[in-house]
């Protein structure tokens, strides 16, 4: 009985250890220190990753959303852009520790460059809502052109079959969705009233 319970107290204190090594791994949730300062959390570089790679997908029209969470699982992609991140962390400290930029200009770039991205995402999520649903199948006329230059063109012409295919095709399409939103954005053009100041007209 003794034995019993001895075992029971073991196994108690044992998975009281686990609970709390959890709760304080968890906790704490570090990912990088430099000189014994916490710079990095997990959930930062994960969020950033993801940023990371919804960033990319703006020049990717096309991508599925199965393609981009597979990027964003990509173990090995992943341990990549960590090593990037370490690298411009120990490049910010010592940048910062040397004094050599205006953090308040810096501040004001940053802004300005985060509207510009913020307008490039829902530009894409408009190609991907509005303008894909119109866009058309390529004619096999346009596929066949672009195969045709890819088999006369040195490099490319070692591809094999399917990839000169694909790629072909994949072209085709960012021609049509091209084409489409010039359309669509000559329907807004005309749907809405547009004034320019004189800076504008200058610029010609």
């Amino acid at each position: 009985m003794k034995k019993i319970k001895l075992k029971s107290t073991i196994i108690l204190i044992i998975t009281l250890n686990i609970i709390i090594t959890s709760i304080t791994v968890y906790a704490s949730n570090w990912l990088f220190k430099l000189d014994g300062k916490e710079i990095l959390t997990i959930n930062e570089f994960e969020e950033d990753y993801e940023a990371f790679i919804d960033f990319q997908t703006i020049s990717q029209p096309f991508a599925s959303e199965k393609e981009i969470k597979a990027a964003k699982a990509n173990k090995s992609q992943k341990n990549v852009y960590l090593k990037n991140i370490l690298n411009e962390i120990l490049i910010v400290q010592d940048a910062k520790d040397r004094k050599i930029y205006n953090d308040s200009d810096l501040n004001k770039k940053v802004e300005t460059i985060a509207k510009i991205i913020k307008r490039q995402f829902i530009k894409y999520i408009y190609l991907q809502k509005v303008v894909s649903s119109r866009v058309k199948k390529p004619d096999d006329s346009t596929v066949e052109f672009i195969y045709k230059q890819l088999d006369e063109n040195k490099e490319t012409s070692k591809w094999s079959s399917l990839k000169k295919k694909e790629y072909a095709t994949q072209k085709a399409k960012l021609q049509e969705l091209q084409t489409t939103f010039i359309k669509l954005v000559d329907e807004l053009r005309s749907k809405h009233r547009i004034k320019l100041s004189d800076y504008a007209y200058n610029l010609d």
